[in-house]
Parts: structure tokens; C-alpha cells; sequence
């Protein structure tokens, strides 16, 4: 909170994100009378209990709604089914929006013969459901499956995985 409150009193805006810095950012804001947007990567609502069970789920999930349901100037959905969610948590739907990052329309690129096979790049967190992904690549054993990410869920995936799935760790830019 103090560094953020440090460099909040110089900003314009304070654009926060969920989860670890949104609330100090907002309670910063709020007191250096700054404008703060919050952007919303993933609201989970009732499915905390799932991923978590229902002690430390609850726990998660009334963390989720302090965090998503304080009075931003705005608050910035990456999806329409998370802002689905917001809005049966209490965000205000007249003060926030979706913006879908959506495709990206041209690729420079040389085409080139390779083998085929699947990426996927994020956090290794049960709510991503990398067991389906794992599940896939034992059906499709002649396609080779790349991880690139970390997360708590990477040695029991590890475990689990077949030959052709690769777990590259975490891999910045």
C-alpha cells in the first residue's frame, strides 16, 4: 500500500488489477483523490467453493467480492461471461464495461513446413482445467502439446502428463 500510495499522488490515474494490488491501489487512490479503473482479468464467483472447497473457497470468494465491488470510476471486464459474474456480485453495471481483447487481424510471418501441435500459455491453476487439455493429448498422441506457464498445479499436472505433452516453466516475453 505505501508504495502505491507513494506513486499515486504523482499520477493522473491509477489502473489497478485484480487480485493482490487492487485493493491497496483503490484505497490509494481514494485518498491521494486520484480517478482508479480497475481491469478485471477473472471473476470466479460460486465456483471458488468448486476449486477450492467450501472453507477456503468462501474465503476466496468474499476476498473476489471486496475486490471487485468497491466504487471504481470504472472497472474493465476482459469478458462478457466474467462481467456475467461481476454483475451477480454487485459491480455496478452502469460503471462497468467489456473490452474483448478479440483476434488479432494480421500476422507478419514465412510460412513454413512444421509439425503440428498445441500451445497453451497462462497460470497452472485449476480453474484453467488443464486436466481436459491432458486428456486430449493422451487421445492424440501423434500431436505434441506445449505448457508454457506456472502455477500451482504444474507438478501434479507433470505427473499426470503423457510423452507428448512438454512443460516449458515460465517463459517472460
Amino acid at each position: 500500500f505505501l508504495q502505491i500510495y507513494k506513486y499515486a499522488k504523482e499520477a493522473d490515474i491509477i489502473l489497478t488489477n485484480t487480485f493482490n494490488a487492487c485493493l491497496p491501489s483503490f484505497i490509494a487512490a481514494k485518498l491521494a483523490k486520484k480517478p482508479v479503473v480497475c481491469l478485471v482479468h477473472g471473476v470466479y464467483g460460486k465456483t471458488w467453493i468448486e476449486m477450492r472447497g467450501p472453507i477456503i473457497g468462501s474465503l476466496f470468494r468474499m476476498i473476489e467480492w471486496i475486490q471487485v465491488s468497491r466504487n471504481y470510476n470504472k472497472i474493465i471486464f476482459l469478458a462478457a461471461y466474467a462481467h456475467g459474474i461481476g454483475m451477480r456480485i454487485g459491480v455496478d453495471k452502469n460503471n462497468s464495461t467489456v473490452i474483448n481483447p478479440g483476434p488479432v487481424k494480421e500476422f507478419k510471418f514465412k510460412q513454413k513446413e512444421k509439425e503440428p501441435f498445441v500451445l497453451f500459455v497462462g497460470r497452472l491453476s485449476r480453474q484453467k482445467n488443464l486436466d481436459m487439455l491432458l486428456d486430449v493429448a493422451a487421445e492424440l498422441n501423434n500431436v505434441k502439446f506445449v505448457i508454457a506457464g506456472k502455477g500451482e498445479e504444474m507438478e501434479r499436472l507433470k505427473k499426470r502428463a503423457t510423452k507428448n505433452v512438454e512443460f516449458l516453466g515460465f517463459v517472460s516475453d
